[in-house]
């Protein structure tokens, strides 16, 4: 799966050799959910649960999505009893936002916005067959990981009924602990176990016991001696700190490849710091190297899980947004713009030896690295696309599942920075058969 970038995807249906200049408030009342392909979507989570005692769902990502019991109703308003399933998907990516086929303008005040989205998700709860719903007065109260922590993103729920967006509030937004968590955790794994030195005769010893559980490199390691490492203070000349009370004593890796911490000492009235290292002796020392060359072929061996890993982490969006949800179904957390970094323009799409129906036909342009993302699913509309960034063009026919694409350096040579164009772009002989397949045409482009 591609990492959980910023991008910008601009999306216009039924633009096959259509110039898209219509006037912007013709989005309003076409717009709709799309999907480009009907067996191809973002993974969806299942949870089941007791409805009267309800639940508090936990992810691996920070999510927490806390439901009160007896809050679930019926088609007819009865509150329902007994075991319901919660289907939860999420979408970040540009591969999960165009699977999805969700429109990404919003109308207020008689005016078309384009959203800047930090996250979407689709919740919604059943019985059996039977789509539930929450009662009116009560609410679903969820941490929901987000991209972005300034005050101009809000939390909007998509109305079906209306084909729009509807403004519910401005969350409060918090780091995400869990994503801190793992970064540390991550860290501590990544550090390679430190090849044991031998104590020399002669240098001085500073006596210490420090908790290495932050240290997991010298795990396992018994007999360990501190001495001076030759650099910072000598506290041979400065005998005055084996006097003293100290009520801090700091520890930190200063250089690896040398196996050199530094030290600092600190009370209400003095501070002492110098540069000092992990030694052993004997048959301590002995046993150590043997422990060391083990442990480092272990840690050689666990390199790719270790990558893999850091790529999961890097994934996982570094807020949290607090959210009350009230009605089941869409949602996001965005923000609105009217895009005064791109040109509208007027496109001519090209799809060489294309014999289907226009209509069928959705296009995307996805430009640079801004969180922008525009969504034009109605037929005819002006399109907008980023000077000077890397626009990416994929065509999805919804009928036959055919992809088309361009890359940046083609658009680039096409549009030369104009507001009237033709773009031919190429058929992928490749099919795409998943998310996984959606994910690496993107990311190829």
């Amino acid at each position: 799966m591609s990492h959980r970038g910023v991008l910008t995807v601009v999306a216009g249906a039924a633009l096959l050799f259509a110039a898209c200049n219509a006037p912007q408030s013709e989005t309003a009342g076409t717009r709709a959910v799309n999907k480009p392909w009907k067996d191809i979507s973002p993974p969806t989570q299942e949870f089941t649960f007791n409805a009267e005692s309800g639940d508090t769902i936990t992810l691996d990502d920070g999510t927490c999505i806390r439901i009160p019991g007896g809050i679930l109703v019926d088609s007819k308003g009865k509150t329902v009893t007994g075991e319901v399933t919660l289907d939860y998907t999420t979408i970040y990516s540009v591969a999960e936002l165009i699977a999805s086929g969700i429109p990404m303008d919003y109308d207020s005040a008689g005016s078309n916005f384009n959203f800047q989205s930090a996250g979407m998700f689709d919740m919604t709860a059943r019985q059996g067959e039977e789509e539930l719903a929450i009662k009116t007065g009560n609410a679903i109260d969820m941490d929901f990981p987000t991209t972005r922590q300034d005050l101009t993103y809000s939390f909007y729920r998509y109305d079906g009924a209306a084909n729009n967006w509807s403004f519910q509030e401005v969350p409060e937004v918090d780091s995400n602990q869990t994503r801190l968590a793992l970064e540390e955790e991550f860290a501590l794994a990544s550090i390679p176990p430190a090849k044991p030195e031998e104590y020399v005769a002669g240098t001085p010893v500073i006596d210490l016991e420090f908790e290495l559980a932050k240290h997991p490199e010298l795990s396992g390691y018994d007999g360990v001696i501190w001495q001076y490492a030759g650099n910072g203070k000598d506290p041979e000349d400065n005998k005055w700190i084996y006097n003293e009370v100290w009520t801090t004593a700091d520890l930190s890796l200063a250089d690896r490849a040398l196996g050199h911490y530094n030290l600092y000492l600190k009370n209400d009235k003095k501070a002492f710091s110098t540069m000092i290292r992990p030694v052993l002796k004997g048959a301590e020392y002995e046993n150590a190297i043997a422990d060391f060359t083990e442990r480092m072929e272990k840690f050689e061996s666990e390199e790719t899980a270790r990558r893999e890993e850091a790529e999961r982490v890097k994934a996982i969006p570094p807020y949290i947004s607090r959210l009350s949800v009230l009605v089941f179904g869409l949602h996001n957390m965005d923000a609105i713009g009217r895009l005064p970094d791109f040109i509208m323009a007027n496109v001519n799409f090209v799809l060489p030896d294309f014999t289907g129906s226009r209509g069928d036909v959705t296009v995307y342009i996805v430009s640079g690295t801004s969180e922008t993302t525009l969504a034009y699913n109605a037929t005819g509309n002006r399109c907008y696309y980023q000077m000077g960034a890397n626009n990416k063009v994929i065509a999805v026919d919804h009928k036959s599942g055919k992809t088309f694409t361009m890359t940046p350096a083609e658009f680039n040579a096409a549009a030369m920075g104009g507001q009237s164009f033709n773009l031919t772009m190429n058929e992928n002989s490749t099919p795409v058969a998943d998310m996984a397949a959606l994910e690496k045409l993107i990311d190829e482009l």
